[in-house]
């Protein structure tokens, strides 16, 4: 359980830094893209040793990419261990198109739609945080706090909830911005 937050933190990282990480190759290669000097270097490695990236047909990493709806859906999904096999069909068009409509089936996106634009087209960061987010459970703080509130009659529970959410919300946006300037890609 340990080891999944700290994956999911460093995914978080990787959409912050606008980096690619999740690929369309089967076969684990080491990326020439990918030097030891780059600051993602260590997490790029690890999520390969993991089996949660794989790279791109044509070997590399491709850094510069952002990462797309699709690939973002995809490494969440192995990062948490859900398996997508019953969401995919014959007709599907993408790689990815089972991720997606997993997604939608648990409600993590904004706007599912199962097509290869959505899928291919950049997940923003803010979609990405509170997809997180929402997948490990953040939510759950809201829901007892009206399961709470119906037997209280109060609105308290409420209030406190929406203070711990805040409260996470404003740290984690505190850090992430910090990463952000720390290892912005276009400086």
């Amino acid at each position: 359980m340990y080891k999944k937050h700290i994956i999911l933190f460093i995914l978080l990282i990787s959409i912050l830094s606008s980096t690619t990480i999740i690929s369309y190759a089967e076969e684990k290669e080491k990326y020439p893209d990918v030097s030891p000097n780059n600051w993602y270097y260590e997490y790029v490695t690890e999520l390969s040793d993991l089996g949660f990236i794989n790279g791109y047909p044509d070997g590399l990493f491709h850094p510069e990419k952002t990462i797309t709806n699709g690939e973002y859906f995809t490494l969440l999904f192995r990062v948490l261990n859900i398996d997508l096999e019953m969401y995919k069909k014959e007709t599907d068009t993408h790689w990815a198109s089972a991720a997606t409509r997993k997604a939608d089936y648990l409600d993590l996106s904004m706007q599912i739609k199962d097509t290869n634009d959505y899928i291919n087209s950049a997940i923003d960061r803010k979609h990405a945080i509170k997809t997180t987010l929402k997948a490990i459970g953040l939510n759950d703080i809201l829901r007892i706090a009206q399961i709470e509130q119906n037997q209280q009659v109060s609105i308290l529970p409420l209030i406190e909830a929406g203070a711990v959410y805040l409260v996470l919300i404003g740290i984690l946006t505190m850090i992430f911005k910090r990463i952000e300037n720390k290892y912005s890609y276009y400086r």
